[in-house]
């Protein structure tokens, strides 16, 4: 039961990190990063493109690491989302909350939120925490097959 709830956290990640994950696994949907399954996570980066439909807004973040394509699906009902869309301008630095999908064999970030960063100290904070975060699920990775033989002493 420990590990079921680790497969729903937010995974803080860069999208060198994202392609990484996407290139190494099958079209199952299951993306993981240091062994550790990956669903929720999130990201930070500038917008340097904008896309929108009827259906849908996509972006395409640049973090410094690569591009990623964030698709947003369109609430004509959310108010709120036509303020946010007047905020979410090319050249803006976006945190975004989503999680991985395959649509159409093409992969990407699927949104459920995504706001603009007022502090860029958030910035520097998101790659301390990606860094931090995967340290320790490559620690837990290395120590897992050592501990996983559920002997109870380790």
């Amino acid at each position: 039961a420990r590990g079921q709830g680790r497969a729903e956290s937010l995974v803080p990640l860069t999208v060198k990190q994202l392609q990484a994950s996407i290139d190494a696994s099958s079209m199952d949907d299951v993306f993981r990063v240091n062994g550790e399954e990956v669903h929720n996570l999130t990201l930070l980066g500038k917008i340097v493109k904008a896309n929108d439909s009827s259906t849908s807004l996509v972006y395409t973040l640049d973090d410094g690491t690569g591009t990623v394509e964030v698709k947003i699906w369109v609430d004509s009902e959310d108010a709120g989302q036509a303020a946010n869309k007047a905020e979410w301008k090319v050249g803006t630095y976006v945190r975004v909350y989503g999680h991985l999908r395959s649509f159409q064999n093409q992969r990407g970030v699927i949104a459920f939120n995504m706001r603009p960063v007022t502090d860029f100290n958030e910035i520097t904070f998101h790659f301390l925490e990606v860094v931090y975060c995967n340290s320790h699920n490559a620690a837990r990775a290395a120590a897992a097959p050592a501990s996983g033989g559920g002997g109870g002493d380790g």
